[in-house]
Order: structure tokens, then C-alpha cells, then sequence
């Protein structure tokens, strides 16, 4: 029996939502005060439980902390400043200075002081007393709570999120830019208040009100996890029956006092419980799409067109000719594309891509187990160079998601440099402005000389430009309307700058006419040039300056033993070179058991430290020299990190470099709303399994089996006559076992089970493409990671990137075959523990091989390769004669480069799957990698070979085989004896 809801039930709903949002966000808004005693005696523990009971010092330690962080205590002060100064002054202009103006006036008969007088000083005590006094009193407010309010953050065990690296500059520009919006919106407040209709003005009043004074008291919770004010400011928008009840009681204090200074002044007092209450509170959102209360819009709209023309009509009478050039190239794109929509164009080739694709960003540790911490993660030469960016994700805010030309990114980058060029006058270093897009984040490089022109100041550290650094992202985030971030480098005169990046390890696919895969490929084997320097090294990130021996800045890395007076030895060393030291610091060895790692920079060149390095290795057990850029040839890093145990697939599953609905801008669903929710339904599925897991059925739409039927008919008739014979066999027992047909789209947990029966391989739901280690890895344990969801319908023939069609028609029915997933297995085998250059290696031997590899049978060449097998034009180009055919040679085969965007020219062919895999494991010999690993399917775990012990117990496990094996032919020769 199926049941509808009818349409007054679904308003029932939506209406007892709101009301339990609104309920929350009273009950919520007493919270501090209930719970002030117990947070403040939690503090205290916390507060204690971090000091150290061996210093000297912590007598006076634990007094100024008490003092400085009691809770209690901070309340009580502001309670005190805002009731002296305000309260005090308020009612002593109330009770004593305006009767006396009164009295004035009924004595001297002056009606002008009642009528004029009284007005008009009023009107002045409340702009310039009360109005910047409680400005003034919410930035020292704000800094009085900033570091209370962490630790009521941390105690209420809320969850923790980090900022915007704490830059002072971008807090205070972020500050001001709240303060104006706020200050617009307590205008239109007062706006609202005239409205010739009284219950409603004042009912539009209270509104506002209760939204803005919600807005101050969550700035202490949302600033520091990094949220800009116009984040905050929609969110509550979004969610405004919390955030109305939230704030309604501080609104009636307000609304109800006859003298405005007094209700400024009782709500000063009741500020620090609303923000305690703030910032323990777990608001109540709303999922069910409520509909915005658009009444910070205007403020918005307002203050954000003030910032995006004032500085672009500045900048106009200083535009070059290039930006026009730029606007003209952009219009002529987008009429070529409006042309090319209604057909009186050619369909071109192929579309110009974004300028920069996503790069991969790791949310963990090196060996995966534990959310990022890179101090903790890295070595300290390590924490500069090979440090992930963050960014934050406003792509799904509303009216956020778009997509520019290359003529409009031209133009932007255009202004992001005039508008640098023009912050920093005469200090940059260097002409070349580096602008990367990675996800929705800008990252600018940038170097500053550390002397002015005249070279008459000292030298110059960034930190001087903490100001103007925080200035220039908060105006370019607003210009840009995305997070923009400078990487600032300060040198002693001008150098080239270049800009070094880690080498992409995942293509997004192929982006020809009739292809039908997405073609899944380990890295692209590329030029290493992004088109963002003069050059790069393979396997590090970051920005750096070519030339830098010249420049006065060495770092030294060294490990000394645990021992009373080690550092003071080394720096003795130090001192007797006169070479001066600006930073240290210290941290247990990981090299060394029991002893520590110290890295030290000095204010000297490379060739100024060399005469102090042989004394300080004499005393020390392990010494490095190290320069910006350079790399660490540290024994224990050579040897990347890789999972041992099918378990820890789990550590990188989701570290992908796409998710959920981020789509590109030229996927032909990134407009389809329904589409991108119905890719974050898949990714969720993929981001909530883990190893052991049953992966969850999914009941696709009849438009997602109506693409899948079209891509399935067409392959189906190709098979008989281009597929190898391995294929054809398998692909039968997939439609009677697994429900391959054209009305239904097969269970990945249907696929997994047939294959382990067959083969031990198994699927895993997957939400976008891994990187090349990760991919590999996984192979190494028999697992494929597959994605589930499924390509947009509107071009059922054509994806840029995997889908399920290229998982189960192209993987998954070969992974049946005992052959190829021995060898598959051996590729995976093969990556485990292998440097990048070799992994690169690797997956081009992948890209030819499991995704378009072909193979001789019967004296004619058939198709194995997923990508071939999930595309129909490509499974009949490959067979034609336009392709150049070559034998498999790894060595040969792992140096080819190839394109992603159209028809392989090169196609490599194989005997078979069994001399595949021994030319694989003959290969793999060269990686350099110092050990051996073999996989247990006992305990589904790898095995490092490196022992002596271990290789015996191979070696034990393979007599007791052979044996085995010679009692089987024993009593098989027996049998025949017999007969």
C-alpha cells in the first residue's frame, strides 16, 4: 500500500519545525546562565590540568591565569566597566543633567529649551557618548572573550575547527567589515521603525533586533572556526526562528526601556551570559529548506557595492589596455558558445578547461591515522614546505556556485595584481605575481624586499606586514567573492620567483565525442610544467625563489641525545663561528630513540655554516642542511606510507579530489540542481563506509536506468566480435548472477559478492577519484574502488569522468577472471612503498594495460581494457587500423605519454594476462623500493619480506605447499594406476 501525505499535513510539519527551531532557541539562550557555575569550575580543572607542576614559576603562573581566564571573573569585570560607564553616565544624564534643563526652562519661562535645548543634547549625548563607548566597549569585549570563549569551546566539547591561521590583520578587517554591516543594519532597524503602520514597524523592529543582537553574541563562536561575516550572516538568515527566539529576549530589554542609553546599558549586562550561552549552545538547524528571512540583504548588498565599485571606478583610469583586451575575448567567447548552442557554429573539438583543476588537499596525517595536525605529522623542516592548505567551502552558499571564461579569469587576475601593485608601492621584489585557483580558494604568491629603495631601514620581516597582508585578503575575498590568501616571502633584493607544485596523480577522464568511460587513469604522465613558473620538482608543494644559496637564510636540522647540558653544547658550537640564530625549536626525535631534534635558522648564507658543520656533527648523531625548497634525504622518508592491512584502506578512502556535488563547470550537470543533490546522496554513501560494511542498495530514478539502458545497448552488440574471450565468458554469469540488464542497474554489493566467490577481489562505494597511490593500493588487497552514481542523462554516451557504467560494464566482469586479478593484484603490489617517480611509472603501465590494454587471440586483437570496454566509439576505433599497436614492455610502455581527451594513438597489446603479470613483477624489481611485500589472503594483510625471520617463514609456508601439491600428484598418479 503506498501513502501520500496530503499537502495541509506537510504545512503541519513545516510549521512544528519552525516551532521546535523557535523553541530551541529560547531554551538555549538561558543555557550560560544555568550552566555558568559548572563551566566555570570545569574551566578551572582544564586551566589546572594544563599547567606544569615542576615550574618554578607556577605559583605565579596559576595567579595570572586565574585571573586572566576565570570566567566568572571576566563577567563581573564587564559587568562592572559597562555599569560604570555606561549605566552611571546614563542616569546621570537622565535624573540630574536634564531636569536641570527642565527646571531652566519652567523658571525662565523659555519654552525654546524644552522644544530646541533638550532635543538637540540628547540627540548629541547619544551619538558621540553613548554610540562610540559601545563600540568601543565591543572590541574590548571582543578580546576580553576571545580567550575565555575557547575554553568554554573546548570544555562544552563542541566540535573544534581551527581559523584562518589567527592573522590579526584579517581579524581586525573582518571586525571592521561586521561593525559597518551591523551599523547599516541597526539604520534600517530604525527605518523600519517609521513605517506609518505601528504594529507592524514595530513588530519589523523587534525582527530586526532579535537578528542582530544574535548576530554579536555568535561572533565569539563563528570567528574562530573561521567563518567570514558573510557566512554568518546568510546562516542566519537560513535559519532564522532559532536565531529570532535566540535573540528576543535581549530585543524586549530594548524595546521596553523608556531611555535608549539604559537599554544599551542593561544589554551590555546581559551580553557576556548570552555569549557563554552562545557558545555552548548546539543550535537547532533546519533541515527541511526553510524559507530565508531576507533581512540582512539590504545591509549586505549595500556595504559589498560600496567595496566592489569604489575600487573598481579608482581603478578604472588606470586599467590597461590588456583588461579591454580581456573583456573583448570574453565577449567573444561567450557569443561563440550562444552560437555554437543554436547550431550555427561547428561543434568545436574540444571545450577549454578551467585554468587550474582541483589539486589533492589531505584532511590527515602522513600515515593517515589522525586528523591533520602538521606539527605533529611533518618533521620540522618539513612543517613550511610540504604543509596542506585548507580552504573553506562557501561554494554551496546561495548564489555562490559559478563559472567564469577564460577572458573573465584573465580579467581577474589582471586585478588581483594591480590592486597588490598598489597596496605594496615599491616593495615587491619580484614583477611575477603568482595566482593559483585550487577548489574555491585563491592562493597569491608573492616576495617583498626586506629594505626599502634606499636601503637606509633594517631589515623587514613579514610580521611588519601583518596589517596590509589582512587588508589585501579581506578585500580581494570580497572582490572575488571566494577565499583569497597571500603566501608572502621576504628577500634581501629582487629574484625570480617560481612557483613548484605537486605532480597531479588522477585525470579526470576523457572528454571525446563517443566516449562513454570515464577514464579513470593514475597520473597523467606529463610534461612537469603547470604554466605557473619556470620550473618544478617532483613530490614537493609550496612556493620558493631560484637562487636561493645567495640569500641569507639557512636552516640547520641536527639530533642531539637526551642529556643535561646537549643544546647548550651545540650552541656553544654556534657561538664560536659567530653565526646568529633567529628561531629554534625542539621536539622528541623520531630518528633516534631518546634523543631530541632541533632545527635552528640562521641569519647566515649556505657558505657561512660550512665551517661549523663538522663540530656540530661530532657531537651530534644526525646533521642536515637545509634551504627553502630543499629536500630531506632522511632515511625514514624515502619510504612513503602504506597500509598493511585491508582495515586501513579506511585511513584514505575518502581523500579524494572531488566530492559529493563540486562538479567542474563544463560537467554537463553542474547546472542541474537535482543532479548535483542526487551525486551528494552516492557521496554520502561513500563517505560514511567503512571495511566490513554492507554497501548500501540504492533505487535509482527512471531517467538514471533510462541512461543506463542506452549506454548498455549499445555495448551489449560490440561485445561478441571486440571483447577478449575472458570477457565474453564472464559477462553471462554477471546477467544471471547480478541482474546485468537494460531495465535495471546492478547492486555494487550484488557485483562484490559474485567477484569475491570467483576471484577474493570486492567492490568499495567510492565518491570521486582517488590519487594514484591510494587507487593502486587498494588493488594491492583486491579491493576496486567503484563509484556508484551514475553519468548526467542528457549526454547518456559522453562522461568526464567514472560512473557507474564504466565501473560495472568496464571493471568489474574482468575481475572475475583468476588471471587478471593476479595481475591487477601485482600492479597494486608493485606501488606499495614506491617512490613517485616509479608510481608515475606505474600507472601508465595501468592507464595501457586494465584501462586500454588489448591482447591476441585467435590471431586477431581483442579488447580488455575498462576504458575500451565501456566506450563504444573507442572499442571500435582501437580495433581499426588508425591506431599505432606496440607489444607490452613496461620499460617501454611506463614512458609513454598519452592524451586524456581524445582517442589513444598508442595502444599496447599483451599475449596474456599470465605474461602481463610476469613482465609486472619483473618491472617491479626496478623500483628501488629495499624490501619485498607479499599479500596473505589469510589475514588480508601485506607482509614486508626484510627479515631473515620473515623470509624463513615464507619460505616454511611454501615447503608445506609444495608438499601438499606432491601429495596430490602422489594419489592422482595412484588413481590412474588403478584404473
Amino acid at each position: 500500500m503506498q501513502s501520500s501525505s496530503s499537502p495541509s499535513t506537510a504545512a503541519e510539519l513545516s510549521s512544528l519545525h519552525y516551532l521546535y527551531g523557535f523553541a530551541a532557541g529560547l531554551r538555549d539562550c538561558f543555557t550560560g546562565l544555568v550552566q555558568l557555575r559548572s563551566l566555570n569550575a570545569r574551566i578551572e580543572a582544564y586551566r589546572a590540568s594544563q599547567m606544569d607542576p615542576r615550574s618554578q614559576r607556577s605559583y605565579i603562573q596559576a595567579k595570572e591565569t586565574k585571573d586572566k581566564l576565570s570566567l566568572i571573573g571576566t563577567i563581573k569585570r564587564t559587568w562592572f566597566w559597562n555599569a560604570v560607564v555606561l549605566g552611571c553616565s546614563v542616569l546621570v544624564f537622565n535624573l540630574m543633567v536634564l531636569p536641570v534643563l527642565l527646571w531652566t526652562a519652567d523658571r525662565f519661562q523659555g519654552p525654546w529649551v524644552s522644544d530646541y535645548l533638550v532635543p538637540i543634547i540628547t540627540w548629541l549625548f547619544n551619538a558621540l557618548w553613548i554610540l562610540p563607548v559601545v563600540v568601543v566597549l565591543e572590541v574590548v569585549n571582543y578580546f576580553s572573550f576571545k580567550d575565555v570563549g575557547q575554553l568554554v569551546y573546548i570544555v562544552a566539547k563542541r566540535e573544534q575547527r581551527t581559523g584562518d591561521g589567527k592573522r590579526i590583520g584579517k581579524v581586525l578587517a573582518d571586525q571592521a567589515y561586521g561593525l559597518l554591516v551591523e551599523l547599516l543594519f541597526l539604520c534600517q532597524a530604525k527605518l523600519a521603525r517609521q513605517i506609518p503602520v505601528p504594529l507592524v514597524s514595530e513588530l519589523l523592529y523587534l525582527c530586526h533586533m532579535c537578528l542582530l543582537y544574535s548576530l554579536y553574541v555568535f561572533d565569539y563562536r563563528w570567528s574562530s572556526r573561521g567563518m567570514v561575516f558573510q557566512s554568518r550572516a546568510m546562516y542566519i538568515e537560513h535559519h532564522w526562528p532559532y536565531f529570532l527566539a535566540f535573540g528576543l529576549p535581549m530585543a524586549l530589554i530594548t524595546w521596553l526601556s523608556p531611555w535608549y542609553g539604559l537599554s544599551i546599558c542593561f544589554l551590555s549586562i546581559c551580553y557576556p551570559i548570552c555569549i557563554v550561552s552562545a557558545l555552548c549552545a548546539q543550535y537547532y538547524r533546519l533541515y527541511r529548506a526553510p524559507i530565508p528571512l531576507p533581512l540582512m540583504k539590504p545591509s549586505l548588498y549595500l556595504i559589498n557595492r560600496i567595496l566592489l565599485v569604489v575600487p573598481d571606478r579608482l581603478l578604472s583610469s588606470f586599467r590597461p589596455p590588456l583588461l579591454q583586451r580581456a573583456q573583448q575575448l570574453s565577449a567573444l567567447h561567450t557569443s561563440a558558445n550562444r552560437l555554437w548552442e543554436f547550431g550555427e557554429l561547428p561543434k568545436p573539438y574540444r571545450r577549454i578547461p578551467p585554468k587550474n583543476r582541483r589539486a589533492a588537499v589531505l584532511k590527515g596525517t602522513r600515515d593517515r591515522s589522525r586528523p591533520i595536525t602538521y606539527e605533529q605529522a611533518k618533521y620540522p623542516e618539513q612543517i613550511g614546505a610540504q604543509k596542506a592548505w585548507q580552504s573553506w567551502n562557501t561554494a554551496g552558499l546561495l548564489g555562490e556556485s559559478q563559472s567564469f571564461d577564460a577572458g573573465t579569469t584573465n580579467y581577474q587576475d589582471q586585478l588581483i595584481r594591480i590592486l597588490l601593485r598598489g597596496t605594496f608601492p615599491e616593495m615587491l621584489a619580484s614583477e611575477c605575481i603568482v595566482i593559483k585557483r585550487q577548489g574555491n580558494t585563491i592562493r597569491v604568491a608573492l616576495l617583498l624586499k626586506q629594505r626599502d629603495r634606499m636601503d637606509t631601514n633594517p631589515r623587514i620581516v613579514c610580521m611588519r606586514y601583518a596589517f596590509l597582508i589582512g587588508y589585501a585578503e579581506e578585500m580581494l575575498s570580497l572582490l572575488m567573492r571566494c577565499v583569497v590568501r597571500l603566501e608572502v616571502q621576504t628577500v634581501d633584493s629582487e629574484v625570480d620567483l617560481v612557483y613548484n607544485t605537486m605532480d597531479a596523480h588522477v585525470t579526470s577522464g576523457s572528454n571525446n565525442n563517443n566516449n562513454s568511460s570515464g577514464k579513470k587513469a593514475p597520473a597523467a604522465n606529463g610534461e612537469g610544467n603547470d604554466g605557473f613558473g619556470k620550473g618544478r620538482r617532483a613530490g614537493t608543494q609550496g612556493y620558493y625563489v631560484s637562487g636561493l644559496e645567495t640569500l641569507k637564510r639557512v636552516s640547520i636540522v641536527f639530533s642531539m641525545p637526551e642529556r643535561v647540558g646537549a643544546l647548550s653544547a651545540a650552541l656553544e658550537i654556534f657561538k664560536k663561528h659567530q653565526v646568529n640564530l633567529e628561531h629554534i625549536e625542539s621536539r622528541p626525535s623520531k630518528r633516534v630513540a631518546n634523543s631530541h631534534d632541533f632545527i635552528v635558522e640562521c641569519d647566515s648564507s649556505a657558505s657561512d655554516v660550512k665551517d661549523l658543520l663538522p663540530d656540530l656533527e661530532a657531537i651530534s648523531t644526525y646533521v642536515q642542511v637545509l634551504s627553502p625548497g630543499s629536500q630531506t634525504d632522511a632515511p625514514d622518508d624515502s619510504i612513503p606510507w602504506f597500509p598493511r592491512k585491508i582495515k586501513d584502506l579506511d585511513r584514505f578512502a575518502n581523500q579524494i579530489l572531488s566530492y559529493g556535488n563540486e562538479l567542474d563547470s563544463d560537467h554537463p550537470g553542474f547546472t542541474d540542481k537535482v543532479y548535483r543533490d542526487r551525486r551528494q546522496y552516492f557521496a554520502d554513501i561513500a563517505f560514511n563506509y567503512r571495511h566490513g560494511d554492507t554497501i548500501p542498495r540504492v533505487e535509482y530514478s527512471e531517467q538514471e536506468i533510462n541512461t543506463w539502458r542506452t549506454v548498455f545497448r549499445e555495448l551489449v552488440t560490440l561485445y561478441p566480435t571486440h571483447a577478449c574471450r575472458e570477457f565474453n565468458h564472464v559477462f553471462p554469469l554477471l546477467m544471471d548472477n547480478c541482474g546485468y540488464r537494460e531495465d535495471n542497474i546492478p547492486q555494487l554489493q550484488d557485483v562484490s559478492d559474485f567477484l569475491q566467490d570467483c576471484t577474493g577481489f570486492r567492490l568499495r562505494p567510492v565518491a570521486g577519484l582517488l590519487s594514484s597511490r591510494d587507487f593502486l593500493a587498494g588493488l594491492a588487497f583486491r579491493v576496486f574502488h567503484s563509484t556508484q552514481y551514475i553519468r548526467h542523462h542528457s549526454v547518456p554516451l559522453y562522461t568526464p569522468e567514472p560512473d557507474v557504467c564504466h565501473e560495472l560494464l568496464g571493471h568489474a566482469p574482468l575481475f572475475a577472471d583468476p588471471d587478471f586479478a593476479q595481475f591487477s593484484q601485482e600492479i597494486g603490489l608493485a606501488s606499495l612503498g614506491a617512490s613517485d617517480e616509479f608510481i608515475m611509472k606505474l600507472a601508465t603501465c595501468y592507464w595501457f594495460t586494465v584501462e586500454f590494454g588489448l591482447c591476441m587471440q585467435d590471431g586477431s586483437l581483442k579488447a580488455y581494457g575498462a576504458g575500451l570496454l565501456s566506450s563504444f566509439g573507442e572499442l571500435q576505433y582501437c580495433l581499426s587500423d588508425k591506431p599505432t599497436v606496440r607489444s607490452f614492455e613496461p620499460p617501454e610502455t611506463a614512458v609513454q605519454r598519452y592524451p586524456i581527451t581524445e582517442y589513444q594513438p598508442v595502444y599496447f597489446v599483451a599475449k596474456s594476462f599470465e605474461e602481463a603479470k610476469r613482465k609486472i613483477a619483473a618491472y617491479s624489481k626496478c623500483s628501488g623500493r629495499p624490501f619485498t611485500v607479499r599479500y596473505n589472503p589469510y589475514t588480508q594483510s601485506v607482509e614486508v619480506l626484510d627479515t631473515d625471520k620473515q623470509i624463513r617463514k615464507v619460505v616454511r609456508d611454501s615447503i608445506a605447499e609444495l608438499s601438499l601439491v606432491s601429495e596430490a600428484m602422489e594419489k592422482l598418479q595412484d588413481v590412474h594406476a588403478c584404473a
